[in-house]
């Protein structure tokens, strides 16, 4: 059988025990589960699920379906399935280098249930499906002036951190536009030459708890944590309710057919004059500064470290914004999927814009170890995406594969990636080059 060379490839594919994927909590379920337990497969051979009914009588599951996907987008194949004895097999041949997502959709219990199954076929040969804007890097180094010629004006305020032994701050800095920046830290007592980590932050409108700098205070870091939005960080729930619903419902779609008005441009922005800012405090030691983020905060770690040469390592999981013309090949879209989300905007000033906030474009100007963790059942950040803007990475690289996380990495289906995350910045921390397995 033809496998992923794991001896050769950034691509560490790190197994779990089988999770369930079907959404429902239910005795019955329906799992897939591809041939090859890390999901991989070589272009020409067969890509194989394995689908079982678990739990009850077989016979009670209704209108079975299934179809193969390019990750979530041109439906490659499709039909009934026949799920009387409780096992089936999906079977298509992979034909290019994508992911490929199946998808079983069934009737238990007068419920409709989807369950998911993954695979990618010559992960290190996925491709962007359009090519990197002639001036992208002169527009972002426009937009760096931009924002350095307006005068940070941080606004420090001491709190209680909650953590003996741990000083816990609030920072305001000066954005584009009179937009201000929210952060956190939290750092040691009384310390000295401490390593620096930047942690951004998911889609969504939310507060942030301390929690997220002072559990990393306690370890040794200087830890930052930045919020996505202009508001303060710690409102009552109801605040961010009411932001979410109302000034900033639908905020990805904000100017997004403009590459001057885009809601992300601030975002991006706002994470540059904040890791300018850590450069300038006496705690830091002067060497070490890590981005990392999930999602969207994935996407804006690949961001950071593509525009700011000082950010010594990244680390993203499921990053967000991966390849957004992707839908223009056939492939599954990655949030938040500009081009699906039109209206009367105009496609192809939309498709242009879209492209300054892809991170397959930051990614090709990060040169230093990167870790990414990628679900192959995500359909959020699809895997081809993802996989596209990894392979983009000029620095020392490694990708886990999930093969059976979502999104979310429900049933602890990402754990794989957060055990390498934890390893790597434990290395970090003590001052030493993190183990990239599987670099080039």
């Amino acid at each position: 059988m033809n496998r992923f060379p794991m001896n050769k490839s950034p691509y560490v594919a790190l197994l779990l025990a089988f999770a369930v994927v079907c959404p429902f909590a239910q005795a019955q379920t329906i799992r897939l589960a591809p041939s090859h337990s890390n999901g991989v497969y070589a272009i020409g051979e067969q890509v194989i699920w394995n689908v079982t009914v678990e739990g009850g009588d077989p016979n009670t599951v209704a209108g079975s379906h299934y179809k193969v996907s390019l990750g979530g987008g041109k439906i490659l194949a499709q039909g009934d399935l026949d799920l009387s004895k409780g096992v089936a097999q999906i079977v298509y041949n992979a034909d290019q280098a994508v992911s490929y997502l199946a998808e079983v959709t069934a009737t238990i219990d007068g419920k409709l249930t989807k369950s998911y199954g993954g695979a990618v076929a010559a992960p290190d040969r996925v491709t962007p499906s359009m090519p990197r804007p002639a001036d992208f890097d002169a527009f972002w180094a426009s937009k760096i002036a931009e924002l350095r010629a307006v005068a940070p004006d941080p606004v420090v305020e001491r709190g209680d951190s909650g953590v003996q032994g741990v000083v816990y701050e609030t920072v305001t800095l000066a954005n584009v536009g009179g937009a201000r920046i929210h952060a956190q830290i939290a750092y040691p007592e009384n310390g000295k030459h401490l390593p620096a980590e930047i942690t951004l932050q998911w889609a969504g409108v939310y507060a942030l708890p301390k929690t997220n700098v002072t559990n990393l205070a306690r370890q040794g870091w200087f830890a930052v944590d930045v919020m996505a939005h202009d508001l303060p960080l710690n409102m009552p729930a109801d605040f961010y309710v009411n932001a979410g619903n109302t000034t900033l419902k639908n905020y990805p779609a904000f100017g997004k057919d403009d590459r001057n008005t885009s809601y992300f441009l601030k975002m991006v922005l706002g994470d540059v004059r904040v890791a300018d800012y850590v450069r300038t405090r006496p705690e830091w030691d002067g060497k070490t500064l890590v981005a990392l983020g999930t999602s969207q905060g994935g996407f804006q770690t690949i961001a950071l470290a593509g525009l700011y040469p000082q950010i010594t390592e990244a680390m993203a999981l499921v990053p967000a914004c991966c390849d957004q013309t992707a839908t223009l090949v056939g492939r599954g879209p990655c949030w938040p999927n500009w081009l699906g989300r039109q209206t009367d905007t105009n496609a192809s000033a939309l498709k242009e814009a879209c492209r300054y906030y892809d991170s397959v474009n930051f990614a090709a100007k990060i040169h230093v170890p990167t870790l990414v963790g990628i679900g192959l059942i995500d359909v959020t950040s699809t895997p081809t995406g993802d996989l596209a803007m990894a392979n983009q990475l000029a620095g020392p690289k490694e990708v886990v594969l999930l093969p059976l996380s979502n999104h979310h990495g429900d049933g602890n289906t990402q754990a794989a990636y957060n055990v390498r995350l934890n390893e790597w910045l434990n290395a970090i921390k003590a001052g030493r080059q993190p183990d990239v397995r599987g670099a080039n």
